[in-house]
């Protein structure tokens, strides 16, 4: 009967696993799938690390201040040696806020849905 016990329990943790492997993020399904939240030149935008690996904490030290019209500009990061190419695309139209790059890293920050 232990035996029976133990099986039966570890069937039921792995059905469990399943369903709840299954079960998509809610983030995802309002359209916020990584990142801070934020407001950025009064759009409401979401932080995406991509290939950067840096923390939303990272990404707001980089950019503390952000033009006010559509432009390419160099941020500095840690060291000097660091320099992030970044273009701030407007509020306007494109779904893309800022996108910054170093050599093959990248962030962006994007329109939140909503």
């Amino acid at each position: 009967m232990p035996v029976r016990r133990i099986g039966g329990l570890i069937a039921v943790g792995v059905a469990l696993s399943v369903l709840l492997a299954g079960c998509p993020d809610p983030r995802a399904a309002v359209g916020v799938t990584s990142g801070c939240q934020r407001e950025y030149a009064g759009v409401k935008g979401v932080d995406r690390p991509e290939t950067s690996r840096l923390s939303c904490a990272a990404i707001d030290k980089l950019i503390d201040t952000m033009p006010s019209e559509p432009e390419t500009f160099l941020v500095s990061g840690d060291s000097s040696r660091l320099l992030w190419k970044c273009r701030f695309y407007g509020v306007e139209e494109q779904p893309v806020l800022l996108r910054c790059q170093h050599d093959a890293k990248q962030f962006s920050i994007v329109k939140r849905a909503g």
